[in-house]
């Protein structure tokens, strides 16, 4: 089996290709030194941006959205839906639960911020019951390969608000004094 050549081995052949088309044999040690810190910088820069930053603009809201609101999720999409969404990929580590809130419009989410909820401590509690998945990792689990079970929930959702928007998905708890609904 033919070994897969090292990153710097195909620098160094992408070097003289470019020296044989400008026709610059034997000059190579004055070409390849800058190219190869141009290559390895962008490459770099790549790994780092397509890491770390899954959406390097989505405001704390955005995020609340993607990571705990999923309208027609069911138990069984528990793993790819926190896959599809790279819920685990900024941190590099399998989060042990998430908890989706399913069944509902978003709007009915950020009501919550509202009329819809009540303070309670710096937090805002729903008045009324939310279906809830709760996904909770498979272990033993590493990193990529994360898989999660789901379980389905009734129950009021407290979450922290900014701007009277979810930002901060706290806990599902029991109801107490709900509307039905």
């Amino acid at each position: 089996m033919k070994e897969k050549p090292n990153f710097l081995v195909i620098i160094i052949m992408i070097c003289q290709s470019l020296l044989n088309r400008l026709q610059l044999k034997g000059n190579m040690a004055s070409v390849c030194p800058v190219l190869f810190l141009f290559l390895a910088v962008g490459w770099a820069a790549m790994l780092v941006m397509s890491e770390i930053d899954v959406q390097p603009n989505e405001t704390q809201y955005e995020k609340f959205i993607r990571q705990h609101y999923a309208e027609n999720m069911t138990v069984d999409n528990c793993t790819s839906t926190i896959k599809e969404r790279s819920i685990n990929l900024k941190e590099k580590k399998c989060k042990k639960t998430n908890t989706f809130i399913v069944n509902v419009n978003e709007s009915q989410i950020t009501d919550v911020c509202g009329n819809a909820g009540y303070k309670d401590h710096n937090q805002r509690k729903s008045k009324k019951r939310f279906q809830l998945i709760n996904c909770t990792l498979i272990e033993p689990t590493t990193y990529p390969t994360c898989n999660y079970t789901g379980q389905k929930a009734d129950k009021c959702i407290m979450i922290e608000c900014k701007n009277d928007q979810p930002v901060h998905f706290v806990r599902g708890e029991k109801c107490k004094n709900i509307i039905s609904g």
